[in-house]
């Protein structure tokens, strides 16, 4: 496989959104590589297992208006041919498809014949994802 292609990227972000939505642990857990970082304002964390992703997202309050998690996918740069960053804004809306809050985030992505991982999240401001 070479450069990912944005169909590819959307189709992963589309799923990711999905097992956000329905909050499905497990499924999260799989779109990420071992090890990989998370990267905040705060703080670096290297995650080494889907245990530690489930029990991050596990902790996680989720938002009770937010019914739906929608990916936007901007940018993506090639960084080798199955490496590229990806910029996605995320929409979380309401019973009524109303946008209720919304962020940003660069990841960076290996792409694999058999599928996309996730290696590196870091934030990003909401306007330079859009």
């Amino acid at each position: 496989m070479t450069q990912l292609e944005r169909d590819r990227a959307e189709q992963f972000f589309d799923g990711y959104g999905d097992a956000l939505t329905h909050n499905n642990l497990e499924a999260i857990a799989r779109c990420y590589a071992y090890p990989s970082i998370v990267i905040t304002d705060t703080a670096s964390r290297a995650i080494t297992s889907p245990d530690e992703v489930m029990d991050a997202f596990r902790d996680d309050e989720k938002d009770d208006d937010a019914v739906q998690v929608v990916a936007t996918v901007g940018s993506i740069e090639s960084v080798s041919s199955n490496v590229a960053w990806v910029t996605v804004s995320w929409s979380y809306r309401d019973d009524y498809d109303e946008e209720q809050r919304s962020d940003a985030y660069r990841y960076l992505l290996r792409n694999l014949d058999s599928a996309v991982e996730i290696c590196t999240v870091t934030p990003v401001p909401v306007e330079a994802a859009r």
